[in-house]
């Protein structure tokens, strides 16, 4: 309830405090996706397609848990 009247007056302010922390936190991962060589893309539906989220998924994965990128 409390969130209702006094959140919203909050809710910009926190987002902006916390945007360096945001930036900070996301970083190593959009680093990832950008050096993330994908196999080639397939037609629409194209089963091929899935190898693509699999190496993206396990490349992310490996950065969370093992630090590696």
């Amino acid at each position: 309830m409390r969130a209702e009247t006094i959140g919203a007056d909050r809710f910009a302010s926190g987002v902006e405090a916390g945007l360096s922390n945001y930036e900070e936190g996301v970083k190593p991962y959009l680093d990832v996706i950008a050096s993330t060589s994908l196999p080639p893309r397939g037609p629409k539906g194209d089963p091929r397609n899935y190898e693509r989220v699999k190496v993206m998924g396990e490349a992310l994965r490996k950065k969370k848990v093992g630090g590696g990128s």
